[in-house]
């Protein structure tokens, strides 16, 4: 049997295969930023559509108010038949 000094240093030498670091941790680094840009981009959506979203609202209720006074409009234009 082998005399083993360190049994750390002996896994790691005998046992583990090594792997490139480096291009890994650059992989995970650019992914990151994907993510954060992603995130961002979603964060920056959520704040139009809470700032539109009022907007919206008023547009449908002057859409409303067009129709009424249009209606009001129509019934002025009969009352002239109508007292004449």
């Amino acid at each position: 049997m082998k005399v083993v000094g360190n049994l750390t240093t002996f896994v790691r030498e005998q046992m583990l295969e090594e792997f490139e670091v480096g291009s890994r941790i650059q992989s995970l680094i650019a992914h990151y930023e994907d993510l954060h840009r992603a995130h961002a981009a979603v964060l920056k959506a959520r704040a139009q559509v809470e700032a539109l979203t009022p907007l919206v609202a008023e547009g449908e209720r002057y859409a409303g108010l067009v129709s009424e006074d249009s209606q009001m409009r129509q019934c002025r234009e009969a009352l002239h038949a109508f007292f004449s």
